[in-house]
């Protein structure tokens, strides 16, 4: 009988903060009970009613149920444009001990932010900070916090809370404060060379063997798969060798899952999570590479044969409908067949895909051209942004408005996309233009584009109308509406 090599447990380290905390469990009746009678109302964005009910049943509910329902009627109350009902809800939430209660101040913070109170968000965001200081949130809290207290002018105030912000140099926020600061980015970009050495030492391998082999007949996802395996068989002091192999092979998508699973003791080099591999798309670069990688990143993980649920494929995550639009942008009008779509897992036609989808969202009227804006359609569409444009108060503050898109996973994934983005133009030995801009609370362009790369956006003034009133028992409120004037 054939033995297979035994395979040992990696360790996995993540370095990308989660996308929100799970909703909590409920331990008994009244929990469910209460949660059964708000996801109607936050779904109706029935608010005022919403606030009644977890306001009077909180103080019998689980410590985590209340918060994280007490944080989800303030968020909806706060998309719904209110400033007031947050600040109320989030405090309320942040006085328990979960990660629902870190995002309660967050939301009350937000809030006061919004309407001008810089008193009472450096104090809502010093608490988060303060009480929540090992989460994800903690750099952003510190960052907000000196937002507030520069508007309310105390610049002591400001450097310290730079300061305890910059003090996660790999956190968006922590990037952010860096450069406010003034302070370089510690990063350590030395990428060792794959030397004949060390292919003497893994020709005796035959997982190797078979990874360079795959590459050669053009099947990258079994080269990954192979390597993949032989990191989690092989001795452990082969995974450097494993690692620079990767790279000379060109599997971006192995090196990022190494830098992940390391064996205990070794630290893999920064640009593994970061790889840069040499693909040509057949159109050229027509996007900044380092955005395209910092999309396909977040997308895949550079998984070439990568697919959603949805049916978005390849290293960009392209919706088939979305390639055949881009294949016709690439043939500048002339008649193409684009009844077929190629093979969106070769990574260099789906690059070439995805650069005339960015194009394609940059030239909308709904992102004006505004990077935020572009990432986010990306992720969410161009007429979910659209819709944020008319709803999403932000005062023309593009870290505002990234703040208050309605949804957690774009808020995320913006925020990442970002950092990605500066990541790899700090690894190409460039300073990211875009960093500077938003540092400085203006919006900058996508790459590439006429004139300044950073703008000013007047807001558009959303107003929202006074709550209606509760009709006569049993209630049943219409939905909220807004009204909208665009200056």
């Amino acid at each position: 009988m054939l033995l297979l090599p035994a395979q040992r447990a990696l360790r996995s380290v993540s370095f990308t903060p989660a996308i929100g905390p799970r909703s909590a469990r409920g331990d008994g009746a009244r929990d469910a009970e209460t949660i059964a009678r708000l996801k109607p109302l936050l779904a109706a964005d029935r608010n005022i009613d919403a606030e009644a009910i977890i306001t009077a049943a909180a103080p019998g509910l689980s410590p985590e149920v209340a918060a994280e329902w007490l944080e989800r009627v303030a968020w909806s109350s706060y998309g719904a444009g209110d400033d007031l009902a947050p600040e109320r809800l989030g405090r309320a939430a942040a006085s328990g001990s979960s990660t629902w209660s870190a995002l309660g101040g967050w939301t009350a913070g937000l809030a006061a932010f919004r309407r001008g109170d810089c008193g009472a968000a450096a104090t809502a965001f010093d608490a988060v900070s303060l009480r929540f200081g090992a989460e994800d949130i903690a750099p952003a809290a510190n960052f907000w916090a000196a937002r507030a207290y520069l508007a309310c002018g105390k610049p002591l105030e400001v450097a310290k809370r730079l300061e305890a912000a910059a003090a996660r140099p790999d956190s968006f926020y922590g990037m952010l404060a860096r450069r406010t600061l003034g302070l370089a980015q510690p990063l350590d970009w030395a990428e060792p060379d794959f030397i004949t050495a060390d292919w003497n030492h893994l020709s005796a391998l035959p997982g190797a063997r078979r990874a360079a082999a795959l590459v050669e007949i053009g099947e990258i996802g079994l080269a990954d798969r192979e390597l993949k395996y032989l990191a989690t068989t092989a001795a452990t002091d082969n995974y450097p060798a494993i690692l620079r192999l990767a790279a000379r092979l060109t599997l971006p998508a192995t090196q990022f899952w190494l830098a992940h699973h390391p064996p205990a003791g070794i630290d893999p080099p920064l640009s593994a999570r970061y790889p840069a591999p040499e693909w040509n798309p057949a159109h050229g670069w027509r996007v900044d590479k380092a955005l395209v990688y910092a999309h396909a990143l977040q997308e895949s993980a550079f998984v070439t044969n990568a697919t959603s649920r949805t049916g978005a494929k390849g290293i960009m995550q392209l919706m088939p409908a979305a390639a055949k639009r881009a294949q016709a942008r690439m043939a500048d009008g002339s008649i193409v067949d684009v009844a077929a779509v190629r093979d969106l897992a070769d990574p260099e036609f789906n690059i070439d895909c995805g650069q005339a989808y960015l194009e394609e969202l940059r030239d909308m009227s709904y992102t004006g051209g505004l990077l935020p804006k572009v990432i986010a359609a990306y992720n969410a569409g161009p007429g979910s942004v659209q819709k944020w444009n008319a709803t999403v108060r932000d005062n023309g503050d593009p870290l505002l408005f990234i703040e208050s898109i309605p949804f957690r996973e774009t808020r995320h994934y913006v925020e990442v996309v970002l950092k990605n983005y500066w990541m790899y133009q700090l690894r190409d030995g460039k300073t990211p233009p875009s960093i500077d801009a938003l540092a400085a609370g203006l919006w900058p362009k996508f790459p590439g584009m006429p004139g300044p790369s950073a703008v000013t956006v007047t807001p558009s003034v959303v107003a929202p109308l006074l709550p209606p009133a509760s009709p006569p028992a049993p209630p049943a409120l219409p939905e909220d509406t807004t009204v909208v004037a665009t200056l």
